[in-house]
């Protein structure tokens, strides 16, 4: 069992009493309503402010003088090497706020250190991966981005966008990062974009293997989860179909919080409308704790398809504004049996 998933079924115990014990709910303090979006996981803007001066202090004991905007930390340089470069500050902040602050020097300064001392080989390999189609093949992989409202994505590859909100990105998966092809990078390929793309879905079974779990709450719920150790775990979302247990007759409800991990609920009577708000506070959470978030959106997946099922959360209360297009299927449903209810 991997640590991720210890952690998923601790916080699957916290949530599964949610429907009668909303008020304990972990949602998130009206003391984040200031926070900007990207640093949500932090309990207050003076413990945001805390970490920041712990990245700028750390910057500035290796002499390089640098911004700290809206999740990126950029360096200001003449320096050639330095140019165009920028670090993004949520995943290290997320490990910084799941631990001691008396350890954030410490975790701060080896996620820079590692990231400076990888750069100039993982930039080798990069160059030599992307000379030929034939090099990179067995390299390529898919991860998955929350999309921005940025032209930043553009150029980049993308697995046809198939999840309202998520962009999928073909990667060349290196030892201690990943490169993100764009059009440029395999214009000199003997091979087509759609191709390029099969390949990177269809190396998740070598790069990025998963085990396919399950576990029954105490409210009914049973969650099946896609788990791995790799940063691509959660773009099997893309190849749910090769998984076919965790759909059900009218297929799935299913939440890609983090980049290693995809949630489902098989929806095959009306059990799932309950069984909703376990699934939405499962992916709030894990979005929110990361490391590696991508998205606390909930869908639904049918025939190959993402819908996604719109909520909101406001005085405590969960208001859910699915399409009219899922709503009709949930008239279809009938009542679980009482085999169902007890499997």
């Amino acid at each position: 069992m991997t640590k991720h998933t210890c952690q998923l079924l601790l916080l699957l115990l916290t949530v599964a009493c949610f429907g009668c014990q909303q008020e304990s709910t972990p949602v998130a303090p009206s003391t984040q309503d200031q926070l900007p979006a990207w640093a949500d996981f932090f309990a207050s803007t003076d413990q945001l402010e805390r970490f920041k001066q712990v990245v700028d202090d750390y910057f500035a004991r290796n002499d390089i003088e640098v911004l700290i905007d809206d999740g990126w930390v950029i360096p200001i340089t003449t320096n050639d090497d330095e140019e165009n470069r920028r670090f993004g500050l949520s995943n290290v902040g997320q490990a910084c706020v799941s631990s001691p602050e008396s350890d954030w020097t410490k975790i701060v300064s080896e996620h820079f250190d590692n990231i400076y001392r990888s750069m100039d080989q993982q930039q080798a390999m990069s160059d030599r991966l992307t000379k030929s189609y034939e090099s990179a093949k067995d390299h390529l992989c898919v991860r998955l981005w929350e999309q921005a409202d940025t032209t930043e994505w553009d150029d980049l590859l993308h697995v046809n966008g198939r999840i309202p909100g998520i962009i999928g990105v073909v990667v060349i998966d290196l030892p201690e990062s990943a490169h993100a092809l764009s059009a440029d990078d395999i214009a000199g390929w003997d091979v087509t974009a759609d191709q390029v793309c099969q390949t990177a879905l269809a190396n998740l079974d070598r790069l990025a293997p998963v085990k396919a779990e399950k576990v029954k709450l105490k409210n009914g719920a049973v969650i099946h989860f896609l788990t791995g150790d790799s940063i691509y775990g959660g773009s099997w979302a893309l190849r749910l179909n090769k998984h076919p247990g965790l759909h059900g007759k009218h297929g799935a409800l299913v939440a890609i919080p983090t980049r290693d991990l995809v949630l489902t609920i098989p929806i095959n009577d009306l059990s799932i409308v309950p069984q909703t708000e376990t699934l939405i506070m499962l992916a709030m959470n894990l979005e929110l704790e990361g490391p590696g978030s991508v998205t606390n959106n909930i869908y639904w997946h049918h025939k190959g398809h993402f819908v996604q099922l719109p909520y909101e959360i406001k005085d405590q209360q969960l208001f859910f504004k699915p399409p009219q297009t899922y709503l009709d299927m949930l008239n279809q449903l009938t009542p679980p049996s009482d085999t169902e209810a007890t499997n």
